[in-house]
């Protein structure tokens, strides 16, 4: 039997339809239910609106098993063949496995949303055997069960209740738990409460985490504690966070500027740029986040400063974060150092991943860049690393590649259900 996934891989992702609706089309006619949800998927991205998948699909496709079943009636719908997903309902309540619970309620899910009621009950008919098809407890009463499970729990905690929410007694030099607290007070409306903690925290709590105390000043200022938030940065955190935790520092630099404290903002930016190991700076999703944190911040020269250490050897695998470095150059108009991140030549060397849309930003942030002939060159490059959906909505290519590729890459010239099954 054809291996589906090398299918996808080989074929559909990359653009060539025509050959992947064939081979689906086999892998059907051999009994694989799961080509059947491809074929229509694959049919339609080429002939949107055409049923005749669908109607061949609803009468050739094995339907022995509840979930695949299930699976395929929602793919028939998906396009727009409700006729069809009808007709093959019957052949699946006529002929389908009743051994699999989870496949049964998915059928039954189904068949309800195509109103099919009368086959419903059919197909509890057949199943007279299980409890109930339509009752997931499989014939426990869930208000028992709710009950039971009420009166197990007030039994196992009699003699050792959970602790409640005690704003009395938490660790005041603890950020983290701090905040916890705050946010609990918060969420039950007990803002007196929140303030309160927050104040008698603010002039003893840690400071050199810069998560933790990111975290703190958020929560403070959701509960209306400016005045805390006040007395912890008269503190200088600003001089006293770790730089050796930086997946915190963006998310500090993000809060302080919220709060209105720019010259800790400021001298924290400088630390940054200025003090950050090397070693650190080879992560991209590292380097993209504290670049965001800084424009964030109102910190542009200390975006440009930071990129001029690494935009010449950046690396290129991760997608996203190199669309998201080049957005923010481009947004702090650091045109020297888009200059010399665009002159590794992206188009031709950042990695494209499974991921459309990581992909899509990558293709977002060089035209903003101005270079277009550069996402013109990425975007040639989607269909080989399979990813054809997104090549094919580029402009000028949704008409041009309307029914896929040819091995060569050349458009394919239309097709229709007389080369499917050939």
């Amino acid at each position: 039997m054809v291996h589906l996934n090398e299918i996808r891989s080989g074929f559909e992702e990359r653009g060539l339809l025509r050959e992947a609706a064939r081979l689906y089309a086999r892998a059907v006619l051999a009994g694989d239910t799961w080509a059947a949800i491809l074929l229509v998927g694959c049919w339609d991205r080429a002939h949107p609106g055409d049923l005749c998948a669908a109607r061949w699909v609803a009468e050739s496709a094995p339907v022995d098993d509840s979930g695949t079943a299930a699976s395929l009636l929602l793919a028939l719908r998906r396009v727009g063949a409700d006729a069809e997903a009808r007709e093959l309902a019957g052949r699946v309540v006529a002929g389908v496995r009743l051994d699999d619970p989870s496949g049964v309620a998915s059928l039954v899910t189904g068949l309800r949303e195509l109103g099919e009621d009368e086959l419903v009950r059919r197909l509890a008919e057949r199943g007279s055997d299980l409890a109930s098809l339509d009752n997931p407890w499989s014939g426990v009463d869930p208000p028992a069960a709710i009950v039971e499970a009420q009166r197990w729990f007030a039994e196992e905690h009699a003699n050792s209740p959970p602790a409640g929410l005690d704003a009395t007694t938490v660790r005041l030099d603890d950020p983290i738990a701090v905040s916890v607290v705050l946010h609990e007070l918060r969420e039950e409306g007990e803002l007196d409460q929140a303030h309160q903690l927050a104040v008698r925290a603010s002039p003893v709590v840690g400071v050199d985490n810069p998560y933790a105390v990111s975290q703190f000043v958020r929560e403070a200022r959701a509960a209306g504690a400016g005045d805390a938030v006040a007395v912890l940065v008269s503190r200088d955190p600003a001089e006293q966070i770790r730089l050796d935790r930086p997946y915190g520092l963006p998310d500090l630099l993000i809060e302080l500027h919220e709060a209105g404290a720019h010259e800790q903002v400021t001298r924290l930016a400088r630390r940054i740029t200025a003090g950050i190991q090397d070693d650190v700076l080879h992560q991209p999703g590292l380097v993209q986040s504290l670049l965001h944190g800084l424009w964030h911040a109102a910190q542009p020269k200390q975006v440009r400063l930071l990129a001029g250490r690494v935009v010449g050897r950046i690396q290129l695998s991760d997608q996203r974060a190199v669309a998201g470095i080049l957005d923010t150059l481009v947004e702090a108009d650091a045109q020297d150092e888009v200059a010399v991140l665009l002159s590794r030549d992206l188009g031709m060397r950042v990695t494209i991943g499974i991921d459309k849309q990581a992909a899509a930003l990558v293709l977002a942030a060089l035209r903003k860049a101005g270079a277009n002939d550069q996402a013109e060159m990425y975007a040639q490059r989607l269909p080989e690393a399979g990813q054809f959906l997104l090549f094919r909505e580029q402009p000028g290519n949704e008409q041009l590649y309307r029914f896929g590729r040819e091995a060569d890459g050349t458009p394919a010239p239309a097709w229709d259900w007389d080369d499917v099954l050939q």
